[in-house]
């Protein structure tokens, strides 16, 4: 049962860190489209720091168990004591994955709730694209 949490909680944080890295990319496309302040743009800092921090460590949660799989000698006779090895090292990793993907979803909820405060709803074109259309009339 303990063996098996660890690869899936590991999946789950790699898809929320997805996730959480294709807000941040809609986030900077929002920004980029309504024309916000510079400081505005450190709003995308958090998410894409949180999404890249669960990244690595689902990464090396499938490392840590990869390890401790691979780590015993074929003759190894199977005792208590490497059963309750084992199951606190699966179990400790599989909470470290648990306690990560709460954080990014707190983060994504954060994210979520700074962009209805502070970014508006109307689009306009990018700056840009106006100074290369009155660059195209002349």
């Amino acid at each position: 049962m303990f063996f098996a949490m660890v690869p899936a909680w590991s999946v789950i944080l790699a898809l929320c860190a997805f996730v959480l890295f294709v807000k941040v990319s809609l986030l900077v496309r929002a920004l980029i489209v309504t024309r916000q302040a510079a400081w505005k743009y450190l709003l995308v800092l958090l998410p894409l720091i949180v999404s890249v921090w669960s990244f690595i460590v689902a990464t090396n949660l499938l490392q840590v168990y990869s390890d401790t799989l691979h780590s015993f000698v074929p003759g190894l006779h199977f005792s208590l004591l490497l059963f309750y090895y084992l199951k606190a090292t699966m179990l400790q990793a599989a909470n470290d994955s648990i306690i990560q993907v709460l954080v990014t979803l707190l983060v994504f909820r954060f994210t979520l709730f700074i962009e209805r405060r502070a970014i508006p709803r109307v689009e306009r074109t990018p700056a840009w694209v106006l100074a290369r259309e009155t660059l195209l009339r002349v």
